[in-house]
């Protein structure tokens, strides 16, 4: 899910901050992948979301940026 925390008028996709909508909006976490990227909080806050739905580690790709 493609979500922008600072989007612009023009965006009309998914907005606010991407750890509020993954685990609500994903139907099938544990049989899902996930390429998260952005700051290393937001990251750890959602691996952590996503532990608690026993999502596997090698089903979580990361790339930090900040």
């Amino acid at each position: 899910m493609l979500t922008l925390s600072k989007p612009t008028d023009a965006w009309h996709g998914v907005r606010g901050r991407v750890t509020s909508h993954v685990v609500q909006d994903e139907q099938n976490l544990p049989g899902s992948d996930f390429y998260l990227c952005g700051n290393r909080l937001m990251i750890k806050d959602i691996e952590a979301q996503l532990a608690q739905y026993q999502v596997p580690k090698h089903q979580i790709f990361k790339e930090m940026y900040f």
